[in-house]
């Protein structure tokens, strides 16, 4: 079963979240590791990356892209979303 575009993003987000608390002084994640955890081909990581920071959620660096963390503002709406009783903030 291919997970939908909902899922991939919101499972990108949560790698991120994880990773921005995890290890605040470093929360870059490599492309290669992104393609292993959500196991999508290219096009649509891409697809979805671009999508996520146009809605300013994320930061990428490189052109294309090499690595991607959460933006200010993706962090503000996280923090959000795990406090919140509402899951679909």
């Amino acid at each position: 079963m291919t997970p939908d575009r909902d899922e991939i993003r919101r499972s990108m987000l949560q790698i991120l979240y994880a990773k921005m608390k995890g290890a605040p002084e470093d929360p870059w994640v490599k492309r290669e590791t992104m393609y292993g955890i959500l196991g999508v081909d290219e096009n649509v990581l891409v697809e979805n990356v671009a999508y996520l920071e146009g809605e300013e959620l994320l930061e990428v660096d490189g052109d294309p892209w090499e690595t991607v963390k959460l933006s200010q503002k993706g962090l503000i709406v996280l923090d959000a979303r795990m406090t919140s009783y509402c899951p679909h903030l």
